[in-house]
């Protein structure tokens, strides 16, 4: 089986250009640098590992909409991937 690996990416909502991606360790753990603000986060399943998150060929958890305060830290984020059935 191919490598593939796992991605969380975070896209701020005041700013969709700035988006922030980092790889899943291997204990499932990872830790995203954000400003403040509020921003989607999802993960995904980089199957061509380009860091791009492309919705009709790789798997993709459920967005969750995140506020980041200054100097915070927000533990316990869980994702779950899933086939996606329909479209993107």
């Amino acid at each position: 089986m191919a490598n593939r690996v796992a991605a969380v990416m975070a896209v701020s909502q005041r700013d969709t250009s700035r988006i922030v991606m980092v790889e899943v360790e291997r204990d499932g753990s990872f830790n995203l640098r954000l400003e403040a603000g509020t921003w989607r986060i999802r993960a995904f399943q980089d199957l061509d590992q380009n860091r791009r998150w492309d919705p009709v060929r790789e798997r993709a958890s459920a967005p969750h909409d995140v506020i980041v305060e200054p100097a915070a830290r927000i533990p316990d984020v869980h994702f779950d991937i899933r086939t996606r059935r329909g479209g993107p």
